[in-house]
């Protein structure tokens, strides 16, 4: 003789789906955290390559500035990016507070060599060998 006894599987999925809704949850917060990281990437990477192809780098990343929108983004808040210009090389760093899965940093640098910044650049290190620009680590 059989007996049925109901309840076992309603049991063990009311303890296994807390699991299954967190884990997805997660997964759900670490994609949209994941999307805001790339925006920022993409931006500071063109806003670098927009400035680096122009002939005023600076004024062209404040242009960019201007135009960026900020509003494209879903958690990540408090965005900033900044500029720095070397004797031969163009950088920009970009930060953003990324909430509960921490701060989200990149950083974009690239060679912006011009045939007068280069000349300029050679002269004063042909003065004076010993003050040339350090790289920042």
């Amino acid at each position: 003789m059989k007996r049925y006894i109901s309840g076992y599987m309603t049991v063990e999925a009311c303890m296994i789906m807390p699991l299954v809704l967190m884990v997805y949850l997660f997964l759900i917060q670490y994609a949209v955290w994941a999307y805001d990281r790339c925006m920022l990437e993409f931006d500071a990477a063109t806003v670098l390559l927009r400035s680096a192809a122009s002939k005023e780098p600076k004024l062209t990343y404040q242009r960019e500035q201007v135009t960026w929108d900020k509003d494209k983004y879903i958690r990540l808040h408090s965005q900033e990016m900044t500029w720095e210009e070397g004797m031969l090389s163009l950088k920009v760093v970009g930060r953003a507070e990324g909430g509960s899965m921490g701060e989200v940093g990149v950083s974009y640098e690239m060679w912006h060599i011009e045939p007068e910044q280069w000349l300029r650049g050679k002269r004063k290190l042909d003065r004076n060998p010993d003050t040339g620009e350090r790289e920042v680590e």
